[in-house]
């Protein structure tokens, strides 16, 4: 009978524990969300929608960059248990966004005109050679959140997170009521993320100052996790393109002012969203982790993360589909009305991947990159081909958003299905 108490206490622990870590990463993502959100309206009046599509279309092709800069070692961060193999690990993940940082500076320099053109910058030409400097600041700030991780440092995450949007806010607010466009919009975002790495590095200079990592260590870990390399990175990579193809797709379609909208639709529902949901990543990922370590399986934490995910969105997307277009009217004004309307129509996409994104996690724990690799691969080709109908058919901009937001939501419950039969499988920790 005491074992069974023992028992049920040391499950209780491990409840509020986990409670505790995520409740900590989203009180810190909450004043982080809530910076930005409340600097919308105010955005909103100092730039056009024109001025917001531009930018969302040059920080999409950043974060596109950045999603591949650290070849994606920085997701086996938390799985070394050496510290020493972990800084070897970080080393590596800076060194890999170093030389492809190099990479798409030269692009820049050598095809800037051209790519100008072709994506419709009007008078933004310059900000072009500024995408490689975000690409590598936001690849960094990934890499040390998840050192961050690993060593259970979650309020730390959290105080980055708060001082990447007081910056970006800041900095976007005051270029704003100067009048300075396009360049205040996109330099708010470089300077917000370059501020949050300054107090990363002041946290954890301690930590990863107590070993000198050399090429042949770096290289020895690189091996040992080139799954991540090999299977992770395109997969990353063809998920970066998922989450931020589309103000390119919709400049293709519609006219610049539509991306603007949609540009602004898609921030204001996805910036709490993702925060949330990342916060419930980074714990998901380590406790996942230590439970395959003991019992070889994570069903436990997979269950409850799933149930607690799910309590969260009921109303956030109830609300959201019901009253999305009276709110965007009145908060942003009414001629962003329709940015409401666009909103509602995402509602399908946003509940299934706020839910099931973190969940999928499961397949790093498990080193299954190969099928997080063919789930992006549909979920691309998914995103490719309602572009091509929306094309060919002519469609409005409503229906080809609804399309869109309906066929990628049933490929992420066909993963939720697969994620299910995964938790159960026993699995030796190697």
């Amino acid at each position: 009978m005491s074992m069974v108490c023992q028992q049920t206490n040391s499950q209780s622990h491990q409840l509020k524990n986990f409670l505790r870590q995520i409740t900590t990463l989203i009180s810190g993502t909450t004043i982080a969300q809530a910076l930005p959100i409340l600097a919308m309206p105010l955005l909103t009046r100092l730039y056009s929608p024109e001025e917001i599509g531009i930018v969302a279309t040059l920080v999409a092709i950043a974060t596109i960059i950045a999603a591949i800069s650290n070849g994606r070692y920085e997701m086996a961060l938390v799985l070394p248990k050496s510290d020493q193999d972990a800084n070897d690990l970080i080393a590596l993940c800076l060194t890999i966004n170093l030389a492809i940082t190099i990479l798409v500076g030269l692009t820049c320099f050598f095809f800037g005109a051209t790519l100008s053109q072709q994506l419709n910058l009007v008078n933004s030409e310059n900000l072009l050679y500024l995408i490689p400097f975000l690409g590598f600041s936001l690849a960094c700030f990934t890499a040390l959140n998840f050192f961050f991780t690993r060593h259970e440092q979650y309020p730390n995450i959290a105080k980055s997170n708060v001082a990447k949007s007081s910056s970006l806010v800041g900095v976007q607010l005051i270029s704003g009521l100067l009048g300075s466009g396009t360049f205040g919009l996109f330099l708010g975002n470089l300077v917000g993320t370059f501020s949050a790495i300054v107090y990363q590095l002041k946290i954890l200079s301690k930590k990863l100052s107590t070993h000198r990592p050399n090429l042949k260590s770096m290289y020895r870990q690189g091996i040992r996790y080139s799954n991540f390399l090999k299977y992770s990175t395109p997969s990353a990579l063809l998920n970066a393109v998922l989450l931020n193809i589309m103000p390119i797709l919709i400049g293709l379609l519609y006219a610049p002012a539509t991306v603007g909208l949609f540009a602004l639709a898609y921030k204001a529902v996805n910036i709490p969203l993702t925060l949330i949901s990342g916060a419930v990543s980074q714990v998901f990922l380590k406790t996942a982790r230590d439970e395959l370590e003991t019992y070889g399986t994570a069903k436990k934490t997979f269950v409850r993360t799933f149930l607690i995910l799910t309590a969260l969105s009921i109303p956030i997307f109830l609300m959201l589909y019901l009253l999305a277009t009276d709110m965007f009217r009145v908060i942003f004004g009414p001629e962003w009305k329709e940015a409401g309307e666009y909103a509602s129509l995402l509602t399908p996409l946003l509940i299934t991947r706020f839910i099931i994104s973190p969940l999928s996690l499961l397949l790093i724990v498990r080193e299954k990159q190969w099928i997080e690799l063919g789930i992006n691969s549909l979920l691309v080709s998914s995103v490719l081909f309602c572009f091509f109908i929306a094309k060919n058919m002519g469609l409005p901009t409503d229906q080809y958003l609804l399309l869109y937001s309906l066929a990628t939501a049933a490929i992420y419950i066909f993963l939720l299905f697969y994620l299910t039969t995964l938790m159960n499988k026993k699995w030796v920790v190697k």
